[in-house]
């Protein structure tokens, strides 16, 4: 069934909605953002020609692939189709040209260096450059793209320091939330990989980034999908017909979950679309919810009455618990970010599914009056755990004293705010991207510069603005350096002022023959180099159109955006060592923005931490109001509440202990152990009929707490840090949950009267 889902692993679904211009760019950069497209991309070996040469090889053949618009490898030796315009318009591009640039004395000192060059055995002026381009411009063009290339270099590409990989980087056509799209170009990589004829088949592939994660996680969540369904599913069985020792109720059982799961897949898939792949995985936890209504239905089917009748005794305990479990999740549901209002629709409808196949299918596909064979011997093995005794009570409060201490001494780490802890990535792939990260020179992609406009022109020209704020950052240290658009393409004001800054033909001509005195070469030479002043004078100015496709193009491209009718230009920023100076000293514009992007998604978390606090006391007035009307008894509603909230107090405590701060999933984990829960302190603290259908009841509850165990104690075997810590706070919960409810549990009235029975018998005897 999973295969014909669509699945989405973004983590921006399970962020809150946002409600500041830098939260709204957060979010839009998380999910749609130009670092999305980013594939960073290593060659590993032991010989440092041999990764270079297949570095050179896997970028050949990736530049000529379509759903790349930038590969890089630290290879700057442009194409002559590209050539040709970058030369004809570098008098308005290159970053030197000012008035000053052609006086007497600049060109006097540029010749004497072009001499200079000429007489050295590294040459690479050849009379046609030194004739047309004498001042190099063309080469301060290529020296603005190599100006923020802090990569180590070896046989014209780029490598790790320890000469270990070869380096590339490739950003696709595709956005980063197309998941088949990067796919498509992951695998391009792979297979231009494995084309490179290897001598001694050392070479390894290294790949990572966002949309590497992206692809990662939707494999592995559809494997551990499936693979721990099936775990949890043998698990659940075996426990089963050890309890029942019956393939039939085994059958019989599954019917209410494969319910669940269907329904609520597909209603997730009508209401949403796609199904993030996280909610996916927290499905199969279900299993461990929805396998208990069977439960209760067989351990207490006695034979005595038909199957019906014994439904209908223990229907109203467990229906109110179906209640309160829904009311419990429905606080999720009401969010504003679709991953976790998914999780909360998921829970609620299939558990109701669970719930109903249970009570109005299951007792029609059962003999009238069936009992299953291992129940017949229940009162005889449960009999000594009826009774735990007042001092179980002591026994069971005391953790929850010191779970509360606990909780009070390690309360500043009790929230985790960081934006990872909520990543389906594993560590380990995490720690290689922040190696490449490193070994490129990337720039901190946690602090930015955003610079909103209505038109390219205007995005540039504020990027423009910005340049002495950022270059005074450098000199106090605050940052390193910085990038942006502006940097390759210039605004056409700008490109304008510098054609007016060009000198006639005249004017050059006299400054050129001056500039000569005492040099070997002549005037006339130069010829080119005037006629091509005169053209860059006329020329009309370079636009981001006129760009496109080529080197410099995928630079511009990739700092200057277009969405939504708006134009945004990304300035990126180096080495930051003093967030607070940048914040303090930014200029007070509404579209100028310094993200901060740890600072911003810790503000986010909080919020949403406030918020789902909020609507969770709003389901615990609700869930009280509902335990209330169905109880209406103080004592027993105190024995129904305690034992789950001792549970959910002391799991906090212990994950506080291991190291481990709440994080969203730890409180959607939370939710799902008090629905869990509840029913143990509903079933443990009604009055039975009998004493044997208390033995009955604790039978089931005891199969129900063994196979919830079982399945979220395999699901914190997951590779998945999310669905690891959803498993280990359920399993820890849950068990904590049925022992503090057995040990609160007072016998029944029934058990009374047989104890008062037996005590008369031998005082007779």
């Amino acid at each position: 069934m999973w295969h014909k889902l669509q699945l989405i692993t973004n983590v921006a679904q399970f962020m809150p909605q946002a409600k500041t211009p830098a939260e709204k760019l957060l979010l839009e950069e998380l999910h749609q953002g130009n670092a999305a497209r980013i594939i960073l991309i290593a060659i590993q070996g032991n010989d440092l020609k041999a990764i270079t040469d297949a570095s050179k090889h896997l970028a050949a053949r990736l530049r000529q692939q379509r759903i790349f618009a930038r590969v890089d490898n630290g290879e700057y030796s442009l194409p002559e189709v590209e050539k040709t315009p970058l030369f004809r318009y570098r008098y308005v591009l290159s970053p030197n040209i000012t008035a000053e640039r052609f006086s007497v004395q600049s060109l006097h000192e540029i010749f004497q260096q072009r001499l200079l060059d000429l007489t050295s055995p590294f040459a690479f002026f050849n009379k046609q450059l030194l004739t047309q381009d004498p001042t190099n411009e063309t080469g301060a063009l290529l020296e603005s793209l190599l100006s923020q290339d802090k990569t180590h270099s070896q046989y014209g590409v780029w490598v790790s320091p320890d000469h270990q990989r070869a380096l590339l980087l490739a950003q696709t056509q595709a956005q980063g939330y197309d998941v088949q799209a990067q796919e498509t170009a992951i695998g391009a990589i792979r297979s231009a990989f494995a084309q490179y004829p290897q001598q001694d088949q050392t070479l390894r592939l290294q790949l990572s980034g966002p949309a590497v994660f992206a692809s990662n996680a939707k494999n592995q969540i559809q494997q551990e999908v499936t693979t721990l369904s099936v775990l949890a599913s043998v698990a659940v069985m075996l426990i089963l017909w050890l309890a029942y020792r019956s393939l039939a109720l085994v059958a019989i059982n599954a019917i209410p979950l494969l319910s669940a799961m269907v329904i609520a897949s597909a209603v997730l898939t009508v209401i949403f679309g796609p199904i993030h792949g996280i909610t996916l995985a927290f499905g199969i936890t279900v299993i461990g919810v929805a396998i208990d209504y069977p439960i209760h239905l067989f351990s207490h089917l006695s034979g005595e009455r038909s199957v019906s009748e014994e439904f209908k005794t223990i229907w109203p305990t467990m229906r109110l618990g179906v209640i309160t479990t829904i009311a419990g999740y429905s606080a999720m549901t009401a969010t504003h970010f679709s991953g976790l209002a998914q999780l909360g629709l998921f829970a609620i409808i299939g558990l109701l599914s669970a719930a109903v196949v249970t009570r109005w299918v299951l007792p029609a596909l059962l003999p009238r009056h069936y009992t299953p064979v291992a129940t017949k011997v229940i009162p005889g093995r449960f009999k000594r755990f009826l009774n735990p005794g007042r001092n179980a009570a002591v026994l069971a409060l005391l953790p929850g004293i010191i779970a509360v201490v606990i909780i009070g001494l390690k309360s500043g780490s009790l929230w985790e705010n960081d934006l990872s802890a909520l990543s389906p990535i594993p560590k380990q792939q995490l720690a290689l991207d922040r190696q490449l990260r490193a070994e490129l020179g990337a720039p901190d992609a946690s602090h930015l510069v955003l610079v909103s406009a209505p038109s390219a022109e205007a995005a540039l020209q504020q990027s423009e603005a910005l340049v002495p704020w950022l270059n005074r950052l450098k000199k106090q240290g605050a940052i390193s350096d910085f990038d942006a658009a502006s940097r390759y393409l210039p605004s056409q004001q700008r490109q304008h002022q510098r054609q007016q800054q060009l000198p006639d033909s005249a004017q050059l001509e006299n400054a050129i023959q001056q500039a000569l005195q005492g040099l070997p070469f002549k005037a006339a030479q130069f010829q080119p180099f005037v006629h091509a002043v005169a053209g860059a004078k006329t020329l009309s100015p370079v636009t981001p159109e006129d760009l496109h496709g080529s080197a410099l193009g995928s630079k511009v491209q990739s700092l200057l955006l277009q969405r939504n009718n708006r134009w945004s230009a990304l300035i990126l920023l180096y080495g930051v060592s003093d967030a607070e100076a940048i914040t303090a000293s930014a200029p007070q514009q509404s579209d100028v923005l310094y993200l901060n992007f740890k600072a911003t998604t810790n503000q986010l978390i909080k919020e949403f931490r406030g918020e789902t606090l909020t609507r969770m006391q709003w389901a615990a007035l609700a869930i009280l109001l509902v335990l209330g009307l169905g109880i209406r008894q103080g004592g027993r509603l105190l024995a129904a509440l305690l034992p789950v909230m001792l549970a959910i107090t002391v799991t906090v405590a212990l994950l506080l202990i291991m190291g481990q701060s709440l994080s969203v999933f730890n409180l959607v984990a939370l939710l799902l152990v008090f629905g869990i829960g509840i029913d143990y302190g509903l079933f443990f603290s009604r009055q039975e009929p009998d004493v044997r259908m208390r033995q009955r009841t604790l039978h089931a509850l005891s199969v129900c707490a063994l196979s919830t165990v079982s399945v979220f104690a395999i699901l914190s075997l997951s590779a998945v840090p999310v669905l690891q810590d959803i498993g280990i706070t359920v399993w820890l919960g849950v068990l904590l949950s049925f022992v503090f409810a057995l040990l609160l549990s007072q016998p029944s009235a029934a058990h009374n009267t047989v104890k008062e029975n037996a005590v008369k018998e031998n005082t007779t005897k």
